[in-house]
């Protein structure tokens, strides 16, 4: 029984260990390269690089365009219009608000809005 390896089996390994080491260290890049120029972008990828440099003109009147906006929608608007419908429908006491119970009308009423008289119902003949 042979323990170990031979010595055909030793210098294999050493080179495959000899030659993978070479090949990781040939993956690293020198200073010099990629030899390529970089390709120049495209118009999209322009527009985009330009558009997002910080402390352009352009992001700074967006952002506070967009706080701004948001100031005013929620410190204004909406407390505004919550305001708006509590009163219109909780506080005010005037007519044509919110009718909880329409008054029952009969024949002969008078309609306060138009001072129309309801007519009286016309006479059935025993059908319903």
């Amino acid at each position: 029984m042979v323990t170990g390896y031979t010595p055909d089996e030793k210098l294999r390994t050493e080179q495959i260990t000899k030659l993978r080491r070479q090949w990781l260290k040939d993956q690293e890049l020198s200073p010099r390269e990629p030899v390529l120029k970089p390709k120049a972008p495209g118009p999209v990828a322009k527009f985009w690089n330009g558009f997002l440099e910080p402390k352009t003109l352009w992001r700074l009147y967006t952002f506070k365009a967009y706080n701004a906006g948001m100031f005013t929608l929620t410190r204004l608007l909406i407390p505004a219009w919550l305001v708006h419908y509590y009163m219109k429908y909780h506080v005010a006491k005037m007519p044509y608000g919110i009718v909880e119970l329409k008054p029952r009308l009969f024949p002969g009423d008078v309609i306060q809005e138009t001072g129309d008289v309801i007519p009286d119902l016309p006479e059935s003949h025993g059908h319903h």
